[in-house]
């Protein structure tokens, strides 16, 4: 069956389930709509506008903070998106505590997980991160003809960005592009 771009298109909220998630049903107004966590700063790309200053570290660990109990929090608040990014949060050594946070985040009602990534390892953890409850992935993707590679500092991330896309759509999962424009590929946008 062909799929339609409205496939592809999120639903809105539903408003009804804010104010379930709110303790306090008087309250009248949102709170909190969407949180986004920086879980790690490890990443196995060195992008030249890294907005985090994220690296690579041999071991991979999420940053120290009790991210299941924010999310808890945030939930008691109204929100219903977690945004999970990086550095880059789709690593091998962490990939279970992430798939763990996106059903903490679910079990508590929020409507959408979008993880933001470089997208190296969606192809290998797409099946794993939907299982959990991910509903979109924001994937990286800044040019063609080796700007990304230079961008990037891997050989491989152009090739590697479009994988996860196709992987994304593939799967059925909702997706974004994420890009920096600058001067150098402002062109092949």
């Amino acid at each position: 069956m062909r799929k339609l771009l409205s496939d592809y298109i999120e639903p809105p909220f539903n408003i009804q389930q804010v104010r379930n998630n709110l303790d306090d049903n008087n309250i009248e107004m949102l709170t909190l709509s969407d949180l986004s966590l920086q879980i790690t700063d490890n990443c196995n790309y060195q992008c030249k506008g890294c907005s985090v200053d994220a690296c690579f570290r041999e071991t991979t660990k999420l940053a120290d903070v009790d991210f299941e109990q924010v999310i808890k929090n945030a939930a008691r608040f109204g929100c219903l998106t977690l945004g999970l990014t990086g550095g880059e949060p789709i690593l091998p050594g962490i990939i279970n505590e992430v798939c763990h946070l996106i059903e903490v985040a679910r079990s508590h009602n929020f409507q959408k997980v979008v993880i933001a990534t470089n997208g190296f390892y969606i192809k290998r953890f797409i099946s794993q991160l939907k299982k959990a409850g991910a509903t979109r992935l924001s994937i990286s993707f800044h040019g063609f003809d080796g700007y990304m590679e230079n961008y990037t500092g891997c050989p491989r991330a152009s090739t590697k960005s479009q994988e996860a896309i196709l992987s994304c759509l593939k799967e059925g999962l909702h997706l974004g592009i994420n890009c920096v424009i600058t001067k150098q590929n402002l062109s092949q946008m």
